[in-house]
């Protein structure tokens, strides 16, 4: 997915490569959850699994 500079600045406190990973945010965790109940949504039915 292209993330814009302002979502990804709102996701992470250090915005740098190095020090995403460590600085996450509520806005991260809730993106994180949209993405993951959307692929769960298309796997319903589905004969194969999204990875």
């Amino acid at each position: 997915l292209e993330l814009t500079t302002e979502l990804r600045a709102a996701m992470f406190t250090n915005n740098t490569r190095a020090g995403r990973a460590g600085s996450t945010t509520p806005v991260f965790d809730r993106f994180v959850g949209a993405c993951r109940a959307a692929i769960t949504k298309l796997e319903q039915g589905a004969d194969q699994v999204i990875l």
